[in-house]
């Protein structure tokens, strides 16, 4: 490990020999590693990628950012002309060569700050290149000043990125800082700040402190005023440790590198979850009775449950519930219509038909939000499956076990609400039976009418659930 210097920071931060790197007169100290980031300028959404990039054999720094499917390459070096330093920044890619002169008051050597715009054809952006930042652990209060604060760790990380999970959800996700003012030593280091989960704040204060009788490192600290135990740790600047609270509650961290990344977003469709089912402790998708109005129709009245086993497990995180990817289907029968048989003088012919429809509700993750629907109700779909094909159906991801010819049609609420305290959601379906029937009679007494379709004469129903 490289000793610390006043002029270059913690020991595993940079690296300070001007002879090895080969750079004098540039630079007597450069960082070990680099964050690179991409942010959004545009107003596009986009969640920009950031990268750790580490010193290499050559003195070069490479990696890559991006946003969505758009990634860049990065190369980043020190570089000597006509008397003058910079850092370099080369993306082949992107055909850029950015050069950024060092000097008082202009780029340093040990903490570069390094942005330049970029189009990466769906989102333009800003990429900032600066160093990976650690913070210097105090020395142990004892006659020898050089033993470490803990175990073998001079450094630690600045910030630790927690979540918070209720339920095998995760609730809440943030960053804490280090409390470099109050890291002396006299006092043991630690992160604090405020997380909130689910509407809730919850005040963390996390402490690194050592084993009187080993020197090993423990992570501990508190919650909300909770104690969290000691737990062993060995790599101060890859700190990682979970806890249980007494109801539950689980609190996890770790170091943060460059930044903390929150998971992505997997808004579920605020069912409700039962959790008194032993066998499912992270919860089931209660029953979700529905009705359906169709006055005049042969299925106007009925009635049934979505979920009505009750073991639809929780599997999938959400911000609004835990239901993604959920389906859960009810047989409502069939509605009858008529079908052309043949013409025959002035006279075109029809036969009785019938037309099954089974209902399936369903938490699409992948979906958009239509009606200005909050993003909780965005995802909620109504999938009619028919034995005959619907006017704007059969587009999109195809539910699982269509019968065999069967079709499809997915319908998004005219209105969607969450009801309070986890109570789950009231939605209203409006659904048009409109046969689009491929093929016509070309001629004939029947000339125009729909040729092998069965025609319902229930143009429609309104699902209330």
């Amino acid at each position: 490990m490289l000793q610390r210097n006043p002029s270059c920071g913690c020991g595993d931060d940079a690296i300070c020999n001007a002879t090895e790197l080969n750079c004098d007169p540039c630079c007597r100290c450069i960082p070990l590693r680099l964050c690179a980031t991409f942010a959004e300028s545009d107003g596009c959404y986009c969640k920009g990628t950031t990268d750790l990039l580490e010193i290499d054999g050559n003195h070069e720094y490479i990696g890559s950012v991006g946003c969505g499917s758009e990634y860049m390459d990065l190369l980043v070096f020190l570089h000597y002309a006509e008397g003058v330093c910079y850092w370099r920044v080369i993306s082949e890619s992107h055909y850029i060569d950015e050069l950024f002169e060092i000097g008082p008051e202009l780029q340093s050597c040990d903490k570069p700050v390094l942005a330049f715009p970029v189009d990466l054809g769906t989102c333009s952006g800003i990429v900032t290149i600066q160093r990976h930042e650690q913070a210097l652990l105090p020395f142990r209060d004892e006659p020898d000043c050089n033993e470490p604060w803990c175990g073998n760790c001079e450094c630690t990380c600045t910030a630790l990125c927690v979540k918070i999970s209720k339920h095998c959800i995760i609730c809440g996700e943030g960053e804490i800082g280090y409390d470099e003012n109050l890291s002396t030593y006299a006092t043991d280091p630690s992160w604090s700040g405020y997380i909130v989960c689910s509407g809730e704040s919850y005040s963390l204060h996390i402490v690194l402190s050592r084993d009187e009788y080993t020197g090993d490192c423990l992570l501990g600290g508190s919650a909300d005023g909770e104690t969290l135990q000691w737990q062993w740790v060995s790599d101060c600047t890859a700190l990682s440790a979970s806890w249980v609270l007494y109801d539950g509650t689980i609190i996890s961290v770790e170091c943060a590198v460059c930044r903390c990344d929150t998971m992505d977003c997997k808004v579920g469709c605020c069912f409700g979850v039962d959790y008194s089912q032993p066998l499912y402790p992270c919860g089931v998708v209660p029953a979700i009775p529905f009705s359906v109005s169709a006055p005049g129709c042969d299925i106007d009245g009925q009635h049934g449950v979505f979920f009505a086993g009750g073991t639809a497990p929780v599997t999938a995180m959400g911000t609004c519930g835990p239901a993604c990817h959920h389906i859960s289907g009810y047989d409502i029968g069939s509605t009858i219509g008529k079908r052309v048989a043949t013409g025959m003088g002035y006279v075109c012919l029809y036969t009785p038909c019938s037309i099954p429809i089974e209902l399936r509700l369903e938490c699409e993750d992948g979906s958009a939000s239509p009606y200005g629907l909050n993003s909780c109700c965005g995802k909620l779909r109504l999938v009619v499956i028919t034995s005959e094909k619907l006017v704007g159906g059969d587009t999109g991801t195809p539910p699982g076990n269509i019968p065999p010819g069967g079709h499809w049609l997915k319908i998004a609420p005219t209105s969607c609400e969450c009801l309070p305290n986890g109570g789950g959601v009231a939605a209203i379906f409006k659904v048009n039976l409109v046969v689009e029937c491929p093929e016509h009679w070309q001629s004939g007494v029947c000339y125009g009418e729909p040729k092998d379709c069965c025609i319902p004469f229930c143009g429609g129903f309104t699902l209330t659930i």
